[in-house]
């Protein structure tokens, strides 16, 4: 018979993964209620080990106590390296804490308390520029000559995630609607007929996107950085020809004026 603390380093460990699994089974809605329930359920076990007897004696097979074998003498005994009291205790400590604190959910502020989407379908216009409202707003509507603050995900068009206002710091992009030198040309005509506080999706072939350039102080929203200026660089120059090919922009209007 062999006691080892590294059974219960590795118990504190398998609970983790079973909760992990159990949680990734349910709905995305109820989803933080189940991992509350877990970690409180599996509370007592890991308490009951970081409270137990951390003796570390080496038991023979006639369950007696004995000391190191002599290495000339044949024992039945096998050793097997123990973790410190401290070690095993804070391993046992960190799983509670990861049970009791929130899992961090990803999060946009920009998509925050959005419904869901009308089942309307996208509005395709004779330029090629599409778009769908994911959430219709109900201020002020955007049109010609109006001067427009909005907040913006830059993606392409397989998701591929380029950029967005809120990762500069949360600053919006301001145009105004109808003049050439302010917003990339399907971002201008995809977003008229909006309505301030709505998020709404434009769908933008390289065409009608950034075909002046990524450069600073050219129609926009231009992206931040060496990194999000190649992948648009990319589109428009080596991909704009592939079908299906487009940029992808998710606005939300926050002031019209």
């Amino acid at each position: 018979m062999i006691r080892s603390g590294w059974v219960e380093v590795l118990f504190a460990s398998l609970l983790i993964v079973q909760a992990d699994a159990f949680v990734t089974a349910g709905s995305a809605s109820g989803r933080r209620q189940q991992l509350v329930h877990v970690r409180l359920a599996s509370l007592p076990s890991l308490l009951s080990l970081l409270t137990s007897d951390t003796s570390r004696d080496i038991i023979d097979d006639d369950d007696q106590v004995s000391s190191y074998p002599d290495p000339l003498q044949p024992v039945d005994t096998v050793l097997v390296p123990q973790p410190s009291d401290a070690m095993r205790r804070m391993v046992i400590l960190a799983a509670i804490s990861t049970y009791l604190l929130p899992t961090p959910q990803p999060a946009n502020a920009m998509y925050e308390n959005a419904p869901v989407r009308p089942d309307t379908g996208p509005t395709k216009l004779p330029s090629g520029v599409s778009y769908e409202d994911l959430r219709p707003g109900t201020g002020d509507t955007v049109a010609e000559g109006k001067r427009v603050n909005i907040q913006w995900v830059l993606k392409r068009s397989n998701g591929y995630f380029v950029d967005s206002s809120e990762r500069n710091d949360g600053i919006p992009f301001i145009f105004t609607v109808g003049d050439p030198k302010g917003a990339i040309a399907g971002l201008d005509e995809g977003i008229r007929g909006m309505r301030a506080g709505g998020i709404r999706r434009i769908v933008i072939p390289p065409e009608l996107a950034y075909v002046d350039g990524v450069e600073d102080g050219k129609p926009g929203p231009v992206p931040e950085g060496f990194g999000p200026k190649q992948r648009i660089r990319r589109v428009m120059i080596l991909l704009k020809d592939i079908p299906g090919e487009s940029i992808l922009l998710d606005v939300k209007a926050t002031r019209v004026q």
